[in-house]
C-alpha cells in the first residue's frame, strides 16, 4: 500500500501536535526555573531534572507525551478534543504546581532572602497549553458542558494549587505578599482612570462621529485630528499636556482645588481619552454609513425629524458596530494607563516599571499577570455588553 492511499486515513490534529510539540521542546531545552540568591540578583537557571528531580520531571513530560499521541489521529474526533482539552487543561495547573515543588527543592539550601522564578520553559509550555485548550473548546462546541468543563478545569486546578499552598515559595507569590495592599490600590486607579477616560472618550467620540457623518466635507479634519493623536508615544503625549494642565491649574483656583495639574489624575485621564477618540469616532462614522439609506427615507416619510430618526433608527442600527469600536477602546486604555506610573497616579504600571527599574522580575510578572486578567475580564465584559446592544434574530428567522 502506497503513502498516497495511507495520507487520507492520517489526519494528525494541527493545533494539538503543534502545541505539544513546543511545549515539549520548551521544558527540555529551556530553562524550567531559576535561582536567586537575593531578590536584585539574576537568577541562575535550571533545567527540568535539575529543578525538579527525576519523578517530577518524568510525570511532566508524560502528560505532555499523552498530549502528542491524541494529537496524532482524528484531527475531527470531538471525543479526541475533548481528551486533548482535559488533558491541556491539567497541564496548566500541573505547571504550577511542579513549579512550587521545585522552589522548595531550590531553596531548601539556600537563606530565606533567596528567590525562586519559574524559568521561560514553564511560561511557553503554559501558553502552548492554553491555545490548546482554546482550540479544544471550539471543537467540542461552545456552550456544552463539555466546553464548560475544559474551560473551568485550569481554573479550578490553579485555584486547587494555590489553596493548598503549594505555590507559598515561588518568588512571584512572594512578591504578592510584599505588595499585596497597595497592588489591590494601583489596580483600583488603573481601573478607575480607564473607566473615567473611557466615558469622556464615549460621549466625545460619539458626538464626533455623528458630527463626521453628517457633515462630510468636516470628517477629513476629524479624523486626521483624532489620527495625529495615536502617532504621539505615550511618554511626549504626558509631556505635552503638562504645559496647559499646569496653566489651568495656575489660572483657575477651582482646577488646582480639583486636582488638575501636571501631576496625578488629569494627565493620565485627558491622554486616556485622547488615544481612545480614534476608534470610537471612526466606528461611530462607520456604523452610521452602514443604515441603509431607504430605511432613514423611510422614518423621514413617518414624519420624524432628524434627530428622532438619528435616536430611534439610526443609532440603534449602528449599535453593535459602534460599540465594537469601545470594545477596542477599552483595550487600548487598560494597556496605556499603566502610563499613570510617570505622573504619580498609581496605576499597574508602578509594579510592572518598578520591578524593571529594580530588576526584580517577580513583580514585573505579577503586574503584568494583573494587568492581562485585567483585560481579558474587560474584553469578555464588553463582549457580553455587545451582545446586548446587537438586534436580535427572531426566533422564527433562519
Amino acid at each position: 500500500m502506497n503513502g498516497a492511499t495511507l495520507s487520507p486515513r492520517f489526519t494528525p490534529h494541527k493545533v494539538g501536535l503543534t502545541t505539544s510539540a513546543v511545549g515539549l521542546v520548551a521544558l527540555l531545552s529551556m530553562p524550567f526555573g531559576g535561582v536567586a540568591r537575593l531578590r536584585i540578583v539574576d537568577a541562575a537557571p535550571a533545567r527540568l531534572f535539575e529543578a525538579l528531580g527525576a519523578p517530577h520531571a518524568w510525570l511532566l513530560l508524560s502528560l505532555w507525551v499523552a498530549l502528542l499521541v491524541t494529537s496524532l489521529p482524528g484531527a475531527r474526533s470531538r471525543t479526541l478534543a475533548l481528551i486533548r482539552g482535559l488533558l491541556a487543561g491539567a497541564a496548566i495547573p500541573v505547571l504550577l504546581w511542579l513549579s512550587g515543588v521545585a522552589a522548595v527543592r531550590s531553596l531548601a539550601p539556600l537563606s530565606p532572602l533567596a528567590r525562586y522564578s519559574m524559568g521561560s520553559g514553564v511560561w511557553l509550555a503554559a501558553f502552548a497549553a492554553f491555545a490548546l485548550v482554546m482550540a479544544s473548546r471550539h471543537e467540542v462546541g461552545d456552550g456544552g458542558f463539555d466546553a464548560l468543563l475544559v474551560a473551568l478545569l485550569p481554573l479550578a486546578g490553579i485555584a486547587a494549587v494555590i489553596a493548598t499552598g503549594g505555590v507559598v515559595r515561588l518568588g512571584i507569590v512572594v512578591e504578592y505578599h510584599n505588595v499585596s495592599s497597595d497592588l489591590l490600590l494601583w489596580t483600583g486607579q488603573h481601573v478607575a482612570y480607564s473607566a473615567i477616560a473611557l466615558t469622556i472618550a464615549v460621549a466625545f467620540g460619539v458626538a464626533l462621529g455623528i458630527f463626521a457623518h453628517r457633515s462630510p466635507k468636516a470628517a477629513d479634519a476629524v479624523f486626521t485630528t483624532t489620527s495625529v493623536f495615536q502617532t504621539i508615544p505615550g511618554l511626549a503625549m504626558i509631556g505635552i499636556l503638562a504645559v496647559p494642565l499646569g496653566l489651568l491649574a495656575e489660572k483657575v483656583p477651582a482646577a488646582h482645588a480639583l486636582g488638575i495639574g501636571v501631576l496625578g489624575w488629569a494627565p493620565i485621564v485627558v491622554a486616556l481619552t485622547l488615544y481612545a477618540l480614534l476608534a470610537i469616532v471612526r466606528n461611530t462614522y462607520a456604523g452610521l454609513n452602514s443604515v441603509p439609506g431607504s430605511i432613514v427615507e423611510a422614518a423621514r416619510g413617518m414624519g420624524l425629524s432628524g434627530g428622532q430618526v438619528l435616536r430611534k433608527v439610526e443609532l440603534p442600527l449602528a449599535a453593535p458596530i459602534i460599540f465594537s469600536g469601545v470594545r477596542i477602546a477599552a483595550q487600548q486604555t487598560i494597556g496605556n494607563a499603566t502610563l499613570g506610573v510617570f505622573v504619580a497616579a498609581g496605576t499597574l504600571g508602578r509594579p510592572i516599571f518598578g520591578g524593571v527599574a529594580q530588576t526584580a522580575t517577580d513583580l514585573v510578572l505579577l503586574g503584568s499577570i494583573t494587568l492581562v486578567t485585567l483585560a481579558l475580564l474587560t474584553d469578555g465584559l464588553m463582549r457580553a455588553a455587545q451582545r446586548l446592544v446587537s438586534p436580535r434574530r427572531s426566533k422564527g428567522a433562519r
